[in-house]
């Protein structure tokens, strides 16, 4: 116990259930420790400092020491009297178990409550045959295991690991939800606007039809009586030089345009409103914004890191998407933003109309208009201009895969990843496969080349799906094309 427990002052002495304790160190413990001495590794450590330790014994008043004033009080002696007779037959004096035992016997027939501390089984199953009370000793009264070399190099690299590490650069990963709270897991849910029925739409189309049939008369509409005042006012002003004023001519109009109209254009219109409805839940899927999380990636050591590569990885039936791409990040310049369907349904054509034409003092058309204008006008020629591409920041990011659309995976890399400066914050939108319902995980990562380890965090995903009902939509569409239609007089 002496050289494979721990401190004596730290053992726990109090599952003994006795105060005071004296520790007895007796003669046959002090030789084998002699012997110890000359051993290598911890056992030999640890037997020349209780050497030394008994040796201080030795000069102290009845060579007694304290450990430990209460909790039970416990104190150290050493005992050095000769003992040469066997206390019980059978006991072999040579042997340093029993020489041992039979020492500590000596001490019961002194009548002191002897207890025999050790971790050795024989020693202890020796000591109770011959009527000694024993304590084998569990596992909480020895020192730790002592490394062996296998250990000791593990510690070692270990030890130099850190080290290294301490001069990598320091990267810190994360995700952070809409509220600026940062994520562990996101859940979402988004709306999945289904397709219009065929009954449905020709249902749609009749009511288009209904508030606007084509036109049945095709002659000018009637002028507004602020249209009419003014004319009155302009022919009685120049009433004295009508000779000379141009004079206009009405023409009706012509077949070809009312055929033309009839045939082509309104029912190519019509085709029109029945193509944007028949596609109105694309135009409602692609007006609906997408849930997402922000990714943000940050360089917190002391360290650039070099040669970086950031990646962004959607692990699971859903795709991503960067929606915030600043100007000048790459060399192709700034990303522009999603298209986005109009969200409106095409106004009818305007019927052919009867038409009144300007006629010159000559009875003619003025030679000298718009057209003669325009041919004076000197027409320079542009040539194009090239420039020379931007050189790349080294402390800049710039993409490598996945910048546009939806993807699986998105890279940026950077040459030279400064620490202490701005973090690197990617928008990504999640859009699920098939609009389905969906989960998996996005992985962010960092590599780089003085980089031991990738630094990697996970998003776990889950998004739920609802379904808009596109007719209400569809019908709103139709109500506002039935106002504009009213509003413009287009009939």
């Amino acid at each position: 116990m002496l050289v494979h427990g721990r401190s004596l002052v730290d053992q726990p002495w109090h599952v003994l259930g006795r105060d005071p304790i004296e520790i007895v160190l007796i003669p046959p413990v002090i030789r084998e420790l002699d012997k110890l001495k000359v051993q290598t590794g911890r056992p030999n450590k640890v037997a020349r400092a209780l050497s030394s330790d008994v040796r201080g014994l030795l000069k102290e008043p009845d060579r007694t020491a304290m450990v430990r004033r209460s909790g039970p009080a416990v104190t150290k002696r050493v005992e050095l009297r000769k003992v040469t007779t066997a206390v019980v037959d059978g006991l072999d004096l040579g042997h340093a178990d029993q020489a041992l035992i039979n020492y500590a016997l000596h001490l019961q027939a002194d009548g002191q409550d002897i207890l025999l501390l050790t971790d050795d089984t024989i020693c202890a199953t020796t000591a109770e045959e011959f009527g000694l009370p024993v304590l084998l000793i569990d596992d909480d009264w020895l020192r730790d295991a002592e490394p062996d070399e296998a250990s000791k190099e593990n510690l070692r690299l270990a030890a130099e690991n850190r080290r290294l590490k301490a001069a990598e650069p320091q990267v810190a990963l994360s995700f952070v939800g809409m509220d600026g709270a940062v994520l562990s897991t996101f859940e979402a849910e988004i709306v999945r606007w289904p397709a219009l029925t065929s009954i449905e739409t020709d249902a749609l189309m009749t009511e288009v039809a209904n508030f606007c049939p084509p036109a049945s008369s095709f002659e000018p509409l009637k002028p507004r009586a602020t249209d009419a005042l003014r004319g009155i006012g302009a022919t009685q002003r120049f009433g004295h030089l009508a000779s000379l004023q141009p004079r206009t001519v009405y023409e009706p109009a012509t077949e070809e345009e009312i055929e033309d109209y009839r045939t082509q254009k309104y029912p190519d219109w019509l085709e029109e409103v029945r193509t944007a409805l028949g596609s109105l839940h694309n135009t409602l899927q692609a007006r609906s914004e997408p849930p997402w999380v922000l990714a943000v990636a940050a360089n917190k050591g002391t360290r650039p890191a070099q040669d970086t590569l950031l990646s962004m990885v959607g692990r699971g039936n859903f795709a991503i998407r960067d929606e915030d791409v600043p100007a000048g990040e790459d060399d192709d310049g700034d990303k522009s933003a999603p298209v986005t369907a109009p969200y409106a349904l095409p106004l009818p054509p305007n019927p052919p109309r009867g038409r009144t034409r300007t006629m010159g003092a000559l009875g003619r058309r003025s030679a000298f208009g718009a057209d003669a204008i325009g041919r004076m006008v000197h027409h320079p020629l542009h040539l194009p201009t090239f420039s020379a591409p931007k050189p790349r920041d080294s402390d800049a990011f710039y993409w490598r895969e996945g910048r546009d659309g939806w993807v699986d995976q998105m890279q940026l890399e950077c040459a030279s990843w400064r620490h202490g400066q701005d973090e690197v914050v990617s928008k990504l939108a999640i859009s699920p496969d098939g609009l389905e319902p969906c989960s998996g995980a996005i992985e962010l990562s960092v590599h780089a080349s003085n980089l031991s380890d990738p630094a990697l965090v996970r998003l776990p995903v889950r998004i739920t799906v609802t379904d808009g009902d596109t007719l209400v939509r569809a019908q709103s569409l139709i109500a506002v094309l039935a106002r504009a239609v009213g509003g413009h007089g287009r009939l």
